[in-house]
C-alpha cells in the first residue's frame, strides 16, 4: 500500500544506451562518446548522499553498500529502474542504516521515530523506494543544472553534469601536474626555487605528464625576472613540458601587480594539453604561492600556506586520487564565499583558498573548461565555476576556513590542526 502511495513520485524516466564500461575506458582518443549516457548518471552516487545526508555516521564497511553504488553508477538511470526491486531489497536488508537515514525523514520519518527499528518490511521498501526515487531526480536535474554568475559586460555559464561516477582504475591511473612559475629575481627568487625543489621531490609519485607554465616579463610590467632558462635547469631531469607567455600584471607597478589575469594566461594552455575522455587520467595544479611578496618573511602565513597546500594536495597523491573515485575536483583549505569585489567573480559560494587543487580530466572536459574570467584570482575560480561545491568537490584538510592571511589565525587555528594532519597521514616533507 505504501509502495503503491509513493509511486507516484517517481520521475519520468530519461532514455538511455546501455553503458558498457570497458568501452569508455577503451577510448583514449580524448572524443567524448556521446552514447554513453549511463556513465553520466551516477544513481549510485546520489542516492549515497541522500542516505549520508540524513544520518550522522557515514555508511559502514561490510554491508556491501559501496559494491551497490558502484554498480548504480554504471547502470544508470535506465538500469537502476529496471533494477528497483533489487535496490530496494538491498536497502531493506540493512535496516539499520536505512531505518536511521528514514528517522528524520518526512512522514515516514515520524513513524520511524514511533517505532524505531521496528519498522514492517513494507514501510521500510516504501521508504527506501522513496529514497532511489529522490536520488534519480537528483540526477535528473543535474543533467540540465545551469549555475550562472554575474560578469562585466555579460554572463559566465557554469554548468555541472554529473560526474562519470566510476572508480578511478589504479592500474590504469595517470597522474599530470600541471605548475605555474612566475619565476622572478630579487628577494622573492628563493620562493619559486623551493616550490622548483618541492616538485623535485614528488615527481617520482607521479606517473604522468609534468607540465609547467612559465611567465615572462608583460607590457607595462614593473616586476624583474629571472630566465626561463632558469626554471628549465630547476627542473631538469623531470621529464617537464614547458609553455611560456607574457605575464598580466594588470598594470605599470608593483601594487597593481595582482591586478591582471594572473595564472590565467597560462591555465587554459596548460590544462588543454591534457585533454582526454579518459576516466583514470587525472591532473593536480599548484603555483609558486607567495612569490610577489618579497616582503614576507620565510615563516610567515603566506609562506606556511604554501606548505600546507603542496602537503595536502601534492605528498598526499593518494588520498586526492581516492576523493577524485567519487568527486570531479578535490584540494585544501577550501573557503564559502569571497570574490565580492564586484568583479567577475563575483556571486561564488566556495573555492580552495590559494588555488591548488586536483581534477578527475575527464569529469573537467565534459565542463566548460575553457571559460575563465578575467581578473587575477580567475584559477582559483575555476573550480567552482565548473563543479558544485555541495556534491562534487572534496576538502582534503580544513573546510570553511576565513582569512589565510591573518598570522595569528594561523598560529591560534590552522597551524594545530595541520600539524594534527601530518600526524594523522603520517605526511613527512623533504628538507
Amino acid at each position: 500500500m505504501l509502495d503503491k502511495l509513493y509511486k507516484d513520485r517517481l520521475p519520468p524516466v530519461i532514455p538511455t544506451t546501455e553503458n558498457r564500461l570497458e568501452v569508455f575506458r577503451g577510448n583514449p582518443t580524448g572524443i567524448v562518446v556521446g552514447s554513453l549516457n549511463d556513465s553520466r548518471e551516477p544513481v549510485g552516487t546520489a542516492l549515497k548522499v541522500r542516505i549520508e545526508k540524513l544520518i550522522t555516521v557515514k555508511t559502514g564497511k561490510g554491508c556491501g553498500c559501496q559494491n551497490l553504488v558502484v554498480d548504480m553508477n554504471r547502470w544508470g538511470i535506465t538500469g537502476s529502474l529496471q533494477r528497483r526491486e533489487d535496490i530496494i531489497t538491498h536497502l531493506v536488508n540493512n535496516r539499520d542504516v536505512l531505518v536511521e537515514a528514514l528517522r528524520t525523514h518526512g512522514t515516514l520519518g515520524h513513524a520511524a521515530g514511533l517505532v524505531a527499528g521496528m519498522l514492517p518490511d513494507i514501510m521500510l521498501r516504501a521508504g527506501a523506494g522513496l529514497l532511489l526515487d529522490q536520488a534519480i531526480a537528483d540526477v535528473q536535474a543535474a543533467k540540465t543544472q545551469r549555475v550562472h554568475a554575474s560578469v562585466r559586460g555579460g554572463r559566465i555559464l557554469a554548468y555541472h553534469p554529473p560526474l562519470i561516477g566510476i572508480p578511478i582504475d589504479r592500474d590504469r591511473l595517470q597522474s599530470h601536474i600541471l605548475y605555474h612559475v612566475m619565476p622572478l629575481s630579487g628577494e622573492s627568487e628563493w620562493v619559486w626555487r623551493q616550490h622548483c625543489d618541492w616538485l623535485r621531490s614528488v615527481r617520482h609519485t607521479f606517473n604522468g605528464r609534468l607540465i609547467v607554465g612559465i611567465v615572462t616579463s608583460g607590457q607595462n610590467d614593473a616586476w624583474t625576472y629571472c630566465s626561463p632558462e632558469a626554471v628549465r635547469e630547476s627542473l631538469s631531469g623531470l621529464g617537464a613540458e614547458f609553455i611560456e607567455a607574457p605575464n598580466d600584471t594588470g598594470g605599470g607597478n608593483r601594487k597593481h601587480a595582482r591586478g591582471g589575469k594572473g595564472e590565467g594566461v597560462l591555465f587554459p594552455q596548460m590544462l588543454g594539453a591534457l585533454k582526454t575522455s579518459d576516466p583514470d587520467h587525472v591532473a593536480f595544479y599548484g603555483h609558486c604561492k607567495g612569490v610577489t611578496r618579497p616582503q614576507s618573511l620565510p615563516d610567515a602565513a603566506i609562506h606556511k600556506w604554501a606548505v600546507a597546500m603542496f602537503d595536502c594536495l601534492f605528498r598526499n597523491h593518494n588520498q586526492a586520487i581516492a576523493a577524485l573515485d567519487t568527486h570531479g575536483v578535490c584540494g585544501s583549505l577550501r573557503m564559502p564565499g569571497g570574490y565580492k569585489d564586484g568583479g567577475p567573480g563575483i556571486g561564488s559560494n566556495w573555492f580552495y583558498s590559494g588555488t591548488f587543487f586536483a581534477i578527475r580530466l575527464a569529469d573537467a572536459f565534459g565542463r566548460n573548461w575553457e571559460k575563465i574570467p578575467t581578473h587575477y584570482g580567475c584559477v582559483e575560480q575555476w573550480p567552482r565555476l565548473n563543479f558544485d561545491g555541495a556534491t562534487q568537490s572534496a576538502c582534503l584538510f580544513f573546510d570553511n576556513v576565513t582569512n589565510l592571511y591573518d598570522e595569528q589565525y594561523w598560529i591560534n587555528t590552522v597551524t594545530p590542526a595541520f600539524e594534527q594532519w601530518k600526524q594523522e597521514h603520517g605526511t613527512s616533507r623533504a628538507s
